[in-house]
């Protein structure tokens, strides 16, 4: 039908506006609300470094249409994980855009030592860890119903203490828990490496993404 576009992208506007309408309808942060957080307050010019699983799924979810000039760039690594802080501090030492990027505990957790050359240089890049101690994404999918070995084997919890192992490297951190934080420090254009830690619950995350896909079928219906 010759109304095909219209009415894709009628639809697409209507879902959007449901997605956004009960991520702030909910208390911060969830998971897609710190996608959203950083989206929506990358300065003009920025370059976002996302990583797999999770971040990239949310930051899709979330992104909406903007007129400023933002790059999004992704690296996939063997198992999803692996090497995203040294591409995203590559990108940053490059010195073309303003770098930030989002990533998940585990990916931050694999290449955690690249934070000691990002102190050594002083490559300028903000970096958004989402720590919900271990691999969100398993929870969506069938093997979430085999509680005996689910933890170790795909829930992965590393127990550890972000900030202090960045702090270890050199690398300044915080633990943020507030939206207009978070968005005020993806804002600001940075001098040095820095990590913002933002702790979410795995449980609770599968349950804020069903309550956003009963949203979206309540808005199309």
């Amino acid at each position: 039908p010759g109304d095909w576009p219209e009415a894709w992208q009628s639809a697409d506007r209507t879902a959007a506006g449901a997605v956004a309408s009960t991520i702030d309808g909910l208390p911060f942060p969830t998971e897609p609300g710190i996608a959203a957080a950083v989206g929506e307050s990358l300065p003009d010019g920025a370059l976002l470094y996302v990583s797999s699983s999770m971040p990239i799924r949310d930051l899709a979810l979330t992104f909406a249409p903007t007129d400023r000039d933002v790059r999004i760039a992704a690296n996939r690594g063997a198992n999803g994980i692996d090497g995203l802080l040294s591409s995203a501090l590559g990108a940053a030492a490059a010195g073309e855009r303003p770098v930030v990027a989002l990533c998940g505990d585990l990916s931050a957790l694999h290449d955690l030592s690249a934070l000691a050359a990002a102190a050594r240089l002083a490559i300028p890049i903000s970096i958004v860890v989402v720590d919900n101690d271990g691999g969100g994404i398993f929870h969506f999918l069938p093997q979430r119903e085999h509680p005996a070995h689910f933890e170790r084997h795909f829930g992965t919890p590393h127990g550890l203490d972000l900030v202090a192992a960045a702090g270890s490297l050199g690398v300044a951190a915080r633990e943020m828990a507030g939206r207009a934080e978070l968005e005020s420090f993806v804002g600001e254009v940075p001098g040095e490496p820095r990590v913002a830690v933002v702790r979410t619950d795995r449980e609770a995350n599968v349950a804020v993404h069903r309550q956003i896909a009963a949203a979206v079928e309540g808005a199309l219906a």
